[in-house]
């Protein structure tokens, strides 16, 4: 009898807490940098900022309320880990390439999305990440449009395995592709089609001239069958 009276009781017990007990949400944003609407997200989340621990049922209807509105958060979770206080925990997604468009900046996620889409000024993250240049514009209500992404992507994929070239650039001017590297050295791609073929001869032309890599002003590969070169001499 006792026992049933406790599989009663407990219940209650448990859902009077849950009504009584209040917790604050504290938001925490894993990256440092400013190159996300943080402070719009905060207020936001700062809206259901004290309430009672049974309306956490509702969380999965804030948090995708949260990623729709802000899609360049990767996930957000909650940690109990400071209970009362539950931490809203912001994983951002992470800045893949820096476009210069028109005198303005983009920072874009490896999912094409635009990552500072309420910000006029942001931090230019401190680790390497791509820089392309273009005559026209590569996003459409805030996320990079097929065409470039998918080009960028395989351009991403090819450079991983190019040891011997380092890209400082990437330069799309009437949908040709051209890279520079820091040392001024300009390799012409072309046309963004047979981009695997050409990244093989490029890869091939410089193991060959390493050593004499420095006398060269372009190395042309559009046509994957041959390599075209300006000396500086």
């Amino acid at each position: 009898m006792r026992y049933k009276l406790l599989f009663i009781v407990l219940p209650i017990l448990l859902f009077a807490l849950s009504v009584a007990v209040p917790v604050n949400l504290v938001v925490n944003f894993e990256a440092k940098e400013q190159w996300i609407p943080k402070q719009d997200i905060s207020q936001l989340i700062n809206k259901h900022k004290n309430i009672r621990l049974f309306q956490l049922v509702y969380w999965p209807v804030i948090k995708a309320d949260l990623l729709k509105r802000y899609p360049m958060i990767e996930e957000v979770y909650l940690s109990f880990y400071k209970f009362p206080n539950i931490t809203v925990e912001i994983i951002e997604k992470q800045p893949w390439v820096l476009a210069m468009i028109e005198n303005k900046s983009q920072l874009f996620s490896s999912d094409g999305v635009l990552l500072n889409q309420d910000l006029i000024d942001f931090e230019i993250p401190n680790f390497s990440i791509l820089v392309i240049t273009s005559d026209t514009q590569i996003s459409e209500n805030n996320i990079m449009l097929p065409f470039y992404l998918n080009t960028i992507t395989q351009i991403a994929e090819e450079l991983d395995d190019l040891h011997l070239f380092k890209v400082d650039k990437i330069i799309f001017k009437n949908k040709n592709i051209q890279l520079i590297n820091s040392k001024g050295l300009i390799v012409n791609i072309g046309k963004p089609i047979d981009i695997k073929k050409k990244f093989t001869k490029l890869r091939y032309f410089l193991g060959a001239k390493r050593k004499n890599i420095k006398q060269y002003e372009i190395i042309d590969i559009e046509y994957p069958k041959r390599v075209i070169i300006k000396s500086s001499k």
